[in-house]
């Protein structure tokens, strides 16, 4: 259970009450994971907000309510409240906007009616797949769970065979560990005066403080972060490889962020902004600390300009530009695969200065570190290229037709004497 790190959430009636459950939320406490209980989902949804950091979500499926509406008969407090599987449901998608935690639902229905009915509604609101690695939820019967302590091996089981859950836990891990780590650091070299050195420094030299403030504890953290504990086989460990589409969507993730034109917003301005103005793309390259806002000039933006290569081209390109690293670019361009679902080749040679005012709404996505930096580093290669004189041409045939033996560039040099 060393990858279960931090609270617990547990949401369930019975809490107090119930045997099963008290005994689940006994076996966490033992194994030294402290709880936080909540016997409705209103009291839940009230602090859901909170729930930024936690380690797991267990949650009843059905919880009764007490109603002053009982039909006669019916004792009240143990009417089945007809929307709960729904409150479920809503409650589900809510919790995702505040934090990505596996989610045990334990319930006291047997396996029949958890397929029946649990994992039935689950699948039909998009929240449950079936699919090896990709389910968050995780479902079984109380009773059968607390059986010779499956709680704990089947809860690693279920963590070690979802590689996205695997991957959260460990990462979660270290970064709290190196969060704690960086921010004693500091407050101890600086008597917790380092938030005032940093942004009076900063403001002192045009910059946005809150974003160097940012980018500074990141890349300190980052240097003690390294996932270098994690186990290929829990990573890899899936009986059937993605699809072309998944891994395409994932790739366009890494290196895209949205922009207004995607649905998407984006704060301040930045080199790898992309925009689109009919069928042309323009990408902004001109450093970040020239754009920041307040600075003189501060609108203006440094654009190559591109276009998508129509599939006519593709083939000649597939002929002439594309090795064993892939499609080559020339000096003088750069392409962009996955943008706007194709390649964009962007030219070196068409540059325009505009205001990025006039351009903000056309903002398609911004293109990502490591690769808009490679692109910056090129472009600047270019610009301040320096040509030289050619050889002789009877020289460089003289010189080729000695070499004309070499056959790769792996190849033993053979000159004729």
């Amino acid at each position: 259970m060393d990858m279960l790190k931090g609270v617990a959430v547990v949401i369930d009636n019975g809490i107090g009450e119930e045997e099963n459950i008290n005994k689940i939320i006994a076996k966490i406490r033992d194994r030294g994971i402290p709880t936080s209980e909540f016997k409705t989902l209103d009291s839940a949804k009230k602090c859901v907000h909170n729930f930024l950091a936690v380690n797991f979500i267990i949650l009843d499926w059905k919880m009764t309510s007490v109603t002053a509406d009982a039909p006669i008969g019916v004792q009240v407090g143990q009417v089945l409240d007809a929307d709960t599987k729904q409150k479920n449901i809503d409650f589900i998608k809510n919790l995702k906007n505040y934090c990505f935690a596996p989610i045990f639902i334990f319930t006291n229905e047997v396996q029949a009616d958890i397929e029946s009915d649990i994992l039935a509604k689950l699948r039909e609101a998009g929240l449950y797949f079936d699919q090896e690695g990709k389910d968050y939820i995780y479902v079984r019967n109380k009773n059968d769970i607390l059986q010779n302590d499956k709680l704990f091996t089947e809860i690693d089981q279920w963590i070690n065979k979802t590689p996205s859950i695997y991957i959260l836990k460990a990462w979660d891990k270290e970064f709290h560990q190196a969060k704690n780590e960086i921010f004693w650091d500091l407050y101890n070299k600086s008597n917790g005066s380092w938030p005032k050195v940093l942004w009076d420094h900063y403001e002192k030299e045009e910059e946005v403080p809150h974003v160097c403030i940012n980018e500074v504890i990141f890349q300190l953290i980052l240097s003690k972060v390294s996932l270098q504990g994690i186990e290929k086989e829990k990573v890899t460990k899936l009986s059937k490889d993605p699809d072309l589409k998944e891994v395409k969507d994932i790739f366009k993730r890494v290196m895209f962020q949205d922009g207004e034109l995607c649905s998407g917003k984006l704060d301040g301005v930045r080199p790898g902004d992309i925009f689109k103005d009919g069928d042309k793309y323009f990408l902004n390259i001109r450093p970040e600390c020239d754009t920041v806002q307040g600075r003189s000039g501060c609108d203006i933006i440094y654009l190559i300009c591109g276009s998508k290569v129509p599939d006519t081209e593709l083939k000649n390109l597939q002929n002439s530009q594309y090795g064993r690293s892939g499609l080559i670019p020339r000096i003088n361009e750069e392409f962009l695969w996955l943008l706007d679902d194709g390649i964009v080749k962007f030219s070196f040679k068409e540059f325009e200065i505009r205001k990025f005012s006039e351009l903000k709404d056309k903002r398609f996505c911004r293109l990502l570190s490591p690769y808009i930096t490679n692109i910056q580093q090129r472009f600047s290669s270019f610009f301040g290229r320096f040509g030289i004189p050619r050889l002789p041409e009877s020289v460089e045939k003289d010189i080729l037709k000695i070499s004309a033996t070499i056959t790769s560039p792996h190849s033993t040099v053979k000159c004729n004497t």
